[in-house]
């Protein structure tokens, strides 16, 4: 039988055995018609692959009893194993090289033949593991295949292994054929208390709000029905004017209903029937205009810290047993900075709703930083909305239109004006180079290495970037240069 691939069949290279010269990121097949295979889990299969055939040239010739000479990583076991049902003359697996902590390819691998499956939905998992598996892989299946570990030094016991006379001899209707199932996901894995959100203007964050809360939010049930949820939600708004109507009515957001919000929130009056209002909480209720106070204070001194106005009554909000969650105050503090001559708001919220209440508190957030900054005497500038608990009904007909606005509008452009400066990267002497400059355009650092890790990994100790955007850039230039002056592609 000749060796017939499901999976990377398009990767296959079978080499020229009177040249047999290793190509990287291909499946290089010795000889086709051959029992045996070898894994070097995360070691180099080209290192492996040299070393074989410096010490026994005889594995390379064209009657070999080795197919294949393959690296492992972990996240290509699966396909693997596809391809050894659909190859049931491959008899024998050598397994030799290094392992990694953080995904240890041979636990996978030998827990799979000898412990086995747990059941599961959709998926099962190894045992004694956390890596899914897909429930058409059985260990029963690989019965006639014998696999064996190798420590790095035992060339010799692992070509001992491979070269054994056969014992098998499969037919064409031997072969298994299994397609994987493809997951479907609707939560993508994530830390879901801690996402940053950097825009230039209100729609753009809000946008950016909505997707992230609908890829790698979290369904919780509460009281009111179940809520896809994130928790301390971080958003920078660099110019958070107040947008075009027009641009607004394309985004189903009524402008008229935003001035009105931005006006009522001044209001220190508390209607008649109504609990609570931002305007009374900051400018009446704890018998103080905060607003005013804050204004008098950075009159006095610019650089006054104590800019903090906090909306929560521990006594009413938190202590009483009387009223619903929505009957007390959502947004819970605020603190103004004079930054560089602009002031800048940070606002914190106990609860978010991202679909009707956070784009209407941004303009209503707009409104105080314009009032304060205005009786003070300076300019307006970012404002940080902090969410510690935000959440969409993802159920609704609100959250079907407004994720469907979103998927159509939301262009998420590359932007690498770092705010820790930017990068000149190129080629001197025996090595690379990476300028760092200030974003005024003076040199901070030069970093020197022999090849893009060495630069890495100095860029990472320094913590020299602060943008993924930037970060990819940088290690596409990185890779450019390294390639230039190495003629390979570097290693990570």
């Amino acid at each position: 039988m000749e060796f017939k691939p499901i999976y990377y069949k398009e990767r296959v290279n079978v080499i020229d055995t009177s040249h047999p010269q290793f190509v990287k990121d291909k499946i290089n097949v010795v000889n086709p018609e051959g029992y045996s295979g070898i894994v070097t889990l995360w070691t180099k299969p080209e290192d492996v692959w040299q070393e074989l055939l410096e010490r026994f040239p005889r594995l390379f010739e064209k009657d070999s009893p080795l197919v294949t000479l393959t690296s492992l990583y972990g996240n290509g076991l699966q396909r693997m194993l596809v391809n050894f049902a659909h190859n049931p003359q491959i008899q024998y697996l050598a397994i030799t090289g290094n392992d990694r902590k953080v995904v240890p390819s041979f636990t996978y691998l030998s827990n799979f033949f000898e412990k086995g499956v747990e059941e599961g939905e959709p998926f099962g998992r190894i045992r004694e593991t956390q890596f899914p598996v897909d429930p058409q892989l059985k260990p029963e299946l690989f019965r006639y295949l014998k696999s064996q570990r190798f420590e790095s030094g035992d060339l010799e016991g692992l070509v001992n292994f491979v070269t054994q006379e056969r014992t098998l001899n499969p037919k064409e209707e031997d072969r298994i054929e299994i397609e994987l199932i493809e997951p479907e996901f609707s939560d993508y894995p994530s830390d879901i208390t801690r996402h940053h959100i950097h825009e230039e203007t209100p729609l753009k964050a809000w946008m950016e709000v909505i997707h992230m809360i609908d890829r790698f939010g979290k369904n919780i049930q509460i009281k009111k029905g179940m809520r896809r949820t994130l928790f301390n939600l971080d958003v920078d708004i660099e110019n958070p004017e107040p947008e075009d109507g027009d641009k607004l009515r394309r985004f189903k957001i009524d402008p008229r209903e935003l001035w009105a919000y931005r006006e009522d929130i001044l209001e220190a009056e508390l209607p008649d029937g109504v609990s609570y209002t931002y305007g009374n909480r900051m400018r009446k209720y704890f018998m103080v205009d905060a607003l005013e106070e804050v204004i008098k204070r950075f009159k006095e001194d610019p650089n006054d810290r104590r800019g903090f106005i906090s909306l929560w009554d521990l006594k009413n909000d938190l202590a009483s047993e009387t009223g619903s969650d929505s009957s007390v105050p959502c947004l819970t503090d605020l603190y103004f900075v004079n930054l560089d001559g602009k002031l800048m708001l940070t606002a914190s919220f106990r609860t978010h709703n991202a679909l009707s209440g956070w784009f209407k508190n941004l303009y209503g957030l707009r409104s105080i930083q314009e009032y304060v900054a205005e009786g003070i005497g300076i300019e307006t500038g970012k404002i940080n909305v902090k969410s510690r608990w935000i959440s969409i009904n993802s159920d609704s007909d609100e959250a079907t239109s407004v994720l469907d606005v979103v998927k159509k509008n939301r262009k998420k452009r590359v932007n690498v004006n770092d705010p820790r400066g930017y990068f000149i990267i190129g080629i001197g002497g025996e090595g690379i180079f990476a300028e760092h400059y200030h974003p005024d355009a003076y040199l901070l650092t030069t970093y020197i290495g022999k090849n893009a890790k060495d630069i890495k990994d100095q860029l990472r100790q320094d913590s020299a970037i602060s943008d993924s955007d930037h970060a990819m850039w940088i290690g596409y230039e990185l890779a450019k240069a390294h390639y230039e002056l190495h003629k390979e592609l570097p290693e990570l």
